[in-house]
């Protein structure tokens, strides 16, 4: 294999390059980063640049950009998170954020939790980006927001809703590996209705997801995605639905293949949208399924079903023009039935919980402090908490600090599966963060940070059955740099990390010590150009071997062309140097994969 080694003096020297880029591009004072709202680190709608807590976002405008067939692709063309997937199209992925395990990451689609009651590991692989219209990485602990998981951070894959007016798109695309795609949606309003709905369609004959693997393994994914509304006067009612479901062929001692599912559907009631108290309440319900097609030795067929479902009230109230109080309230009930060779698990958990959110701006001081209490019918009640502070030294810097603390619920599997212990205790972390951002001009942000993570009782597998006896220590600083000049948008990403197991005092698997990203993009209008570049260093793959993943790098290129009003053609290519490298050992990564799309839209 043609491996690239890559070292922290090397990541270090591309930074300088990336500034210096940026230092060349023309200043242009009207140019500036347009405002993002997100929602996902405090709950409420606040702009990008004005949320104390890191966040990530991947717009729009940066998915039809990227030759990503899956939302693990997209997250793993940014430096600040890791991801490892096992083989190629639609196999399962592991996220890590901030050097912490990948069960330590809260997914969430539209707001509501998407990781399943058994391994705990969301199905990123199974959602199709032609859906999503942004995602938000909240990185750093938000279990006082959202309860069990977000101990590294979360994320929030946020659908397409119907654009405003009539209109409809249409799109095809080929390339190697046998991958076809296809999408059709179609949206609009009538007086106070909105609604609207997208299917799509992606297959891939694949290649052998494994070394020793002789025949090719295929993956196809539909699905579906659906918005409707009404304008009641007082009260504002959204329901939105989002599935994909799909075979995905791997191997495991012979060539098999699994059936999977996955929904989520919410309700959703807005009260006093244009008042100082405004408020929703909202039914969900998220249901995933794995079914698996063959036999296994014992003549079984193996399965993982969760379906969950939920009630949550959330109630915003301006006490003042500088200050912002959230209530909330919740309750879910969990169902988890699975047989994994001869281990069935048929599992029920409910939890309520509640919060507070007080966020207060005084002059250049904001302060947002949070606070949860989570009752967990098998853990009992468990209070975790952040604090988050931003003194803004002038209109051009201003610094930021954090601290929380978080906590991850054991899953089915741990507790009941094969060498499963009822009495795991959860996992809990304990995390502080200081940084600085620095606009020197419209066009221009830098961004940086450093942080510690502090993790106890992680449980381990320690040769007869699941046990609390490890604890973790993670350092890092995350340096970005985002910068527009005209038709020209550069982004740059780096990452240094000491993701450490402190029990056995060694560095904690598949995590990256030093990652890069750059990404520069040219828009003329009619046309638009991007280069991606990605550098990752190497990894240990497992606590049980000594086997080390070598570093790589990626180039990724996007070329976009609109041929009239309606039509847009596009040719994307992922790794174009062909490099050899894996994410996880004995699973060879794609190698340069070319698709071609051709789309259209407009007006009904």
């Amino acid at each position: 294999m043609r491996h690239i080694s890559f070292r922290s003096r090397s990541l270090a020297g591309l930074g300088l390059i990336l500034s210096a880029h940026a230092a060349a591009m023309p200043a242009h004072g009207a140019d500036v980063l347009d405002p993002i709202i997100v929602t996902t680190a405090t709950r409420t709608a606040v702009t990008a640049d004005e949320t104390l807590a890191p966040v990530t976002i991947i717009t729009r405008e940066d998915i039809e950009r990227t030759p990503a067939v899956d939302v693990a692709d997209l997250l793993n063309t940014h430096a600040n998170i890791d991801v490892a997937r096992n083989g190629g199209f639609g196999q399962p992925v592991s996220t890590f954020i901030r050097g912490a395990n990948s069960s330590h990451t809260l997914v969430l689609v539209d707001g509501v939790r998407i990781n399943p009651g058994t391994i705990g590991l969301a199905a990123l692989q199974n959602i199709d980006p032609a859906h999503v219209e942004r995602i938000e990485v909240v990185r750093g602990p938000r279990s006082a927001l959202y309860g069990s998981d977000a101990i590294g951070g979360g994320i929030n894959v946020i659908t397409r809703e119907p654009p405003e007016g009539g209109r409809w798109e249409a799109s095809a695309g080929a390339g190697n590996h046998g991958a076809r795609s296809g999408r059709a949606s179609v949206g609009g309003a009538q007086g106070p209705w909105r609604g609207g709905v997208s299917v799509s369609h992606f297959e891939a004959d694949g290649y052998p997801v494994v070394s020793d693997a002789e025949t090719d393994h295929g993956h196809r994914n539909t699905s579906f995605n659906a918005h409707a509304g009404v304008d009641l006067g007082a009260w504002d009612v959204d329901l939105n639905h989002w599935q994909a479901e799909g075979r995905t062929e791997y191997w495991s001692f012979g060539d098999l293949s699994q059936d999977f599912l996955d929904r989520v559907t919410a309700l959703t009631g807005r009260y006093g949208t244009h008042g100082p108290s405004s408020g929703r309440l909202r039914v969900t319900y998220h249901r995933s399924r794995i079914d698996q097609n063959d036999e296994n030795f014992l003549g079984d067929l193996d399965h993982a079903h969760t379906t969950r479902t939920g009630v949550e009230w959330q109630h915003d109230h301006a006490i003042a023009p500088n200050q912002l109080l959230t209530l909330g309230i919740g309750w879910e009930r969990e169902e988890v039935n699975a047989l994994s060779f001869g281990t069935r698990i048929d599992e029920r958990n409910h939890v309520r919980s509640g919060f507070v959110q007080h966020d207060l701006e005084a002059g250049p001081h904001r302060v947002i402090g949070a606070l949860r209490v989570t009752d967990h019918d098998a853990f009992g009640s468990r209070t975790t908490g952040n604090l988050d502070y931003g003194y803004r030294l002038s209109s051009r810097w201003r610094l930021t600090a954090g601290a929380g603390t978080a906590y991850r619920a054991p899953d089915n599997t741990d507790r009941f599966g094969f060498g499963g212990n009822p009495d795991l205790r959860p996992e809990t972390s304990r995390s502080v963060e200081a940084g600085v951002r620095f606009q020197p001009a419209p066009g221009t942000r830098w961004r940086a940070v450093v942080f510690e993570n502090r993790i106890r009782d992680l449980i381990i597998f320690d040769g007869t059955r699941m046990e609390n006896v490890e604890r973790a220590r993670i350092t890092g600083l995350e340096v970005s740099v985002d910068h527009r000049a005209g038709p020209w948008r550069s982004r740059a990403e780096l990452l240094w990390q000491t993701p450490r197991n402190e029990t056995r005092d060694e560095r904690l698997p598949r995590r990256a010590r030093e990652r890069a990203a750059f990404t520069l993009a040219y828009d003329q209008g009619r046309s638009d150009y991007q280069a991606q570049v990605v550098a990752v260093g190497g990894r240990k793959d497992s606590s049980f071997s000594d086997e080390t993943l070598s570093g790589y790098g990626l180039l990724n290129l996007s070329a976009g062309h609109r041929l009239s009003g309606i039509w847009m053609l596009r040719g994307t290519v992922e790794n174009l140097l062909d490099r050899d490298y894996e994410t996880a050992a004995g699973y060879p990564a794609r190698g340069r994969f070319v698709m071609l799309t051709l789309s259209a839209g407009g007006g009904l």
